[in-house]
């Protein structure tokens, strides 16, 4: 049997958010039992910094077979909150973010290589001539500008200073 967030600490969360959409939201997860949350209401709730020390081994399991996990927002969209959550190296999870998100940057490399040199060659025949060098490299940027990497990379090298990457 597993419990809420609201039965283990024997309390109401208090919500941070001035969206009251999303504090709505967040005062029914925390009712809903912990081992019934999809990625999405973990990465919610860990987003809003609720429920941290139940919930991020929780996150780090799931991110542990999968650094990529995601919710609706983007691939990796977990993770992102993970590094990003207030608390995350008051638990001593520091090195563990290292490591997930030096697995979720090798992770994507091939498959996002791949996805880049499709759309890469997909512009090329539109007739236009380009330096198939320049425009791999363009692509990659483009891409790269959608994706949480820069975040990853700076806790995967152990840069940041703490869980916001200051």
């Amino acid at each position: 049997m597993s419990f809420s967030l609201q039965q283990i600490e024997n309390e109401i969360p208090q919500f941070a958010s001035d969206n009251a959409n999303l504090s709505l939201l967040c005062q029914r997860l925390v009712t809903k039992p912990i081992n019934a949350l999809t990625v999405e209401e973990l990465r919610i709730l860990i987003g809003q910094d609720i429920g941290l020390e139940h919930l991020l081994p929780l996150a780090f399991e799931l991110l542990e077979r999968n650094p990529m996990a995601s919710g609706d927002l983007f691939d990796g969209d977990l993770l992102y909150a993970v590094v990003h959550c207030s608390q995350a190296s008051e638990f001593g999870y520091r090195n563990r973010i290292a490591l997930l998100c030096r697995r979720a940057i090798r992770s994507c490399k091939a498959s996002k290589r791949a996805e880049i040199m499709m759309a890469s060659a997909l512009r090329n025949q539109s007739g236009r001539r380009t330096d198939p060098e320049m425009e791999y490299a363009k692509s990659i940027r483009d891409e790269l500008g959608k994706m949480p990497w820069d975040s990853f990379l700076r806790h995967s090298s152990g840069l940041a200073s703490d869980a916001h990457g200051g």
